[in-house]
């Protein structure tokens, strides 16, 4: 039967594991807990003592009890690499814990593809925010509708223009971010239970993306140095009645991956014979840009996709 201690030990590491107390934060003072609890401070004192055994919480001298990293008490399987097969997923959960793992001052977020907030010039932002509030005088600003402002869409259609490709300003929607031009993507071409070829290893996103849509993965191994391989894609194709290829063409996250130009035709041919449309991923396509400034005279003229949809018949 288990003791008083216990009870409040395992009522203290659910509330660890449901983010009431956060990694480094401070949890109730023994003579705290014990007037909550109503039992002894010794009581008290024996749950914490049983808390730090088992990683929860350290104890700091003359400060109190301390909630302790516990990323490495996180599943194996979140850090695992997928495996080039088709797998049903169940990952909004761990996603969450991986991301709360990469905020802890004792974790490196190597998995999220966010710069570092002071590489921003905010105040000129912030000056260039202001002077555009004060200049606008279209009350449309705040109550465009989809598929979104006309002016934004036809400079978009000029940005892919200098690009060589030709797109309408019909054909172009603006999202609220990659993530809701992804679902809707998917959503457009997809019924739950289909399955969708992904990249191995896959941005999080996708993945829940296809859990709440209900979707199977197929997974398809990337290497870092020759992007995705086309081999193992032609043999998942032939092998699996897919509905869509859901692809980032550029900078894969997380390998950094580019699929190389020569390879490029091959894979579209590879899905058109198929008859799969391909969901591009294009949204780190300026990172070349950026990449060319930062360590040369003259940039590169290159402008990102974003999300594109490519339908082959």
């Amino acid at each position: 039967m288990q003791v008083r201690y216990q009870d409040i030990a395992c009522w203290i590491e659910t509330q660890i594991q449901q983010r009431v107390w956060q990694v480094g934060e401070r949890i109730p003072s023994v003579r705290e807990m014990s007037r909550l609890q109503h039992v002894s401070p010794m009581t008290v004192m024996r749950a914490y003592e049983q808390l730090e055994a088992d990683g929860w919480v350290e104890a700091r001298p003359r400060s109190g009890f301390f909630v302790r990293p516990h990323y490495n008490q996180l599943a194996d399987n979140i850090l695992a690499r997928p495996q080039a097969d088709s797998q049903w997923l169940n990952t909004h959960q761990d996603v969450f814990d991986v991301i709360s793992a990469s905020h802890q001052g004792t974790r490196y977020p190597f998995g999220s593809a966010f710069p570092d907030p002071q590489l921003f010039p905010m105040q000129a932002l912030g000056r260039a925010m202001a002077r555009v509030l004060r200049q606008s005088s279209h009350p449309d600003h705040f109550t465009i509708l989809p598929p979104g402002d006309m002016g934004l869409r036809r400079l978009i259609a000029q940005r892919y223009l200098r690009q060589g490709i030709k797109v309408g300003i019909d054909e172009i929607i603006i999202t609220n971010g990659a993530i809701e031009a992804l679902s809707l993507s998917l959503a457009a071409l997809t019924q739950p239970g289909d399955k969708v070829i992904i990249e191995a290893p896959a941005f999080y996103g996708v993945l829940q993306t296809l859990e709440r849509l209900q979707l199977e993965p197929i997974a398809v191994s990337v290497d870092p140095d020759t992007g995705i391989d086309i081999n193992e894609l032609e043999r998942a194709l032939a092998s699996h009645q897919v509905s869509a290829c859901w692809l980032m063409s550029n900078f894969h996250n997380p390998t950094g991956a580019s699929i190389p130009d020569i390879d490029r035709p091959r894979i579209v041919s590879l899905l058109a014979a198929y008859q799969v449309p391909l969901i591009e991923d294009d949204v780190y396509g300026e990172s070349l840009f950026f990449f060319f400034t930062a360590h040369a005279s003259k940039g590169a003229r290159y402008a990102g996709r974003g999300i594109t949809l490519w339908l082959f018949f």
